[in-house]
């Protein structure tokens, strides 16, 4: 998965990822840093990151459960159909959760609404612990989907308002490359655990997710948007380890005030695509919302839920378990390295190039599968084909679409309508990858293997054409000089 980050939820080096704009200035300043505020705000954002790692072990869960739960003697035995909505509903579980959580957090804080959300974290699993039929897993997974949506919209939010300029970078990081960690575990594990081992170990991540956060101290935004300026004092002072807070108080005081001043109402009316005339506004939105469908598009959430079962289907001469390691791990060096590359390439340059690297990747996938079908004797020796190809698709993804979709949401759009189309744009994500995933079976059995991932590349040449044609660079611009660039397109 991409966000995210997933992943599902990528982030730009560091930076939080920006379908949720945090509030800046909770820690800005110019004074020097010392050692005991960063081993402070490393911890407090580490604990928050491991909401990610919960994500990824959801999202790794599936490829070994799906491939468990398949087979003839599942204790669940769960059709082709039933196995892909397993796979897919948590997904559909993070579209539905966005309206509550973003309540939970104005209303109660970042901290007490992560808290509250693993709640359906540990009753998900648990649920899938003790299912006795499919109908428990469905909502089983459907609920964990729900606490994974929520962790991906509070944790980076909360990363951006304790972390001080210096370090932000850096423990920006932390949440996805924990989530993409979590994937690699579950892959390592699924090769000699069964998929209700799995469970429990995730369940049981869980749990310490939980006694870490009951340990760990709320931003000051957060008490500050709470009016509790005396608790906001108190966290400023224990993050920057100093009781010389006057600057930065003042700087979430007016951060926050901002956030209030600017209504939903008002942003939903300069959303209005209809009416609105604003090139700044109608095209970059556009274009933000097709990034995001499309890097679901391209197939990876089928690719990395599916993992095992792919690797069946093309009996390669690695074991699949041991190609699936390989891809996790490959997935996490290439998520880790692209942190240092992203922000010294052009943005554009770099989705061109990762596109490209993509379409071919999935060309040469589908080549092998067709040769495997029609004309066995011909792949033979390709064996190791497969898991090259996913290789360099995982890897150019890690590079390319997967940062720099949630990045260029944050570059694009005018921060007058990133509240609300911020998270409209994250659910569109969700809800592609819901449907890419339970569709890829049935796409599979209509147009072959060598059909989908032909398709999927089909949809990273679209991407391709509307990157080289609409997109502008946005690599070391300012939100005035991107804007600009849409008005004169």
């Amino acid at each position: 998965m991409s966000k995210p980050k997933g992943g599902f939820i990528d982030q730009e080096g560091g930076k939080e990822p920006q379908h949720l704009k945090h509030t800046e200035g909770s820690t800005s300043t110019p004074k020097t840093m010392t050692n005991v505020a960063m081993v402070r705000q490393t911890l407090a954002s580490l604990g928050f990151s491991l909401g990610g790692f919960a994500m990824g072990t959801a999202v790794g869960w599936s490829a070994t459960a799906l491939k468990d739960l398949s087979s003839p003697s599942s204790p669940i035995p769960a059709r082709d159909g039933e196995v892909a909505l397993i796979g897919a509903l948590i997904c559909l579980g993070a579209v539905m959760q966005g309206p509550m959580t973003g309540y939970l957090m104005v209303r109660f804080g970042r901290r007490i609404a992560m808290l509250l959300n693993c709640l359906p974290l540990i009753g998900g699993w648990a649920i899938i612990i003790l299912a006795y039929n499919v109908w428990m897993l469905f909502v089983g997974r459907f609920v964990t989907g729900y606490a994974m949506g929520s962790f991906a919209m509070i944790a980076p939010v909360y990363i951006g308002e304790i972390a001080s300029p210096e370090i932000r970078g850096a423990l920006g990081t932390c949440f996805h490359a924990l989530f993409v960690f979590g994937i690699f575990v579950m892959f390592i594990l699924g090769a000699i655990m069964s998929w209700m081992s799995l469970a429990i170990f995730s369940l049981c991540a869980g749990l310490v997710l939980t006694f870490v956060l009951y340990l760990l101290q709320d931003s000051p935004t957060s008490y500050m948007m709470q009016n509790r300026p005396d608790l906001a004092q108190e966290a400023m002072k224990w993050f920057l380890n100093s009781d010389e807070i006057e600057e930065e108080i003042r700087a979430v005081k007016t951060s926050v005030e901002e956030i209030k001043s600017n209504s939903l109402g008002s942003q939903f009316r300069q959303l209005n695509i209809c009416s609105s005339g604003d090139p700044t506004i109608r095209k970059p939105l556009l274009l933000s919302v097709f990034l995001l469908s499309s890097q679901q598009w391209s197939g990876i959430n089928a690719v990395i839920t599916f993992t095992v079962t792919i690797f069946q289907s093309a009996g390669a001469t690695v074991n699949p378990n041991t190609a699936t390691i390989i891809i996790g791990g490959v997935q996490f060096v290439a998520t880790v390295l692209s942190y240092f590359t992203v922000n010294r390439i052009g943005r554009r340059v770099t989705l061109m190039v990762t596109l490209t690297i993509m379409a071919v990747s999935l060309i040469c996938f589908g080549i092998f599968f067709y040769l495997h079908q029609h004309h066995p004797s011909a792949s033979v020796n390709l064996g190791w084909l497969p898991l090259l190809s996913m290789a360099m698709f995982i890897i150019s993804f890690s590079f390319g679409p997967g940062p720099l979709a949630w990045l260029l949401l944050g570059e694009l759009l005018s921060p007058k309508i990133m509240g609300m189309a911020g998270p409209m744009a994250a659910m569109t994500n969700w809800s592609v990858g819901f449907i890419v995933t339970l569709c890829f079976p049935f796409v599979v059995k209509l147009l072959g293997d060598y059909g989908a991932y032909w398709m999927f590349s089909a949809f990273c040449l679209v991407t391709l054409v509307v990157v080289m044609r609409y997109l502008p660079e946005t690599r070391n611009k300012t939100l005035q000089e991107i804007q600009i660039s849409f008005t004169k397109s």
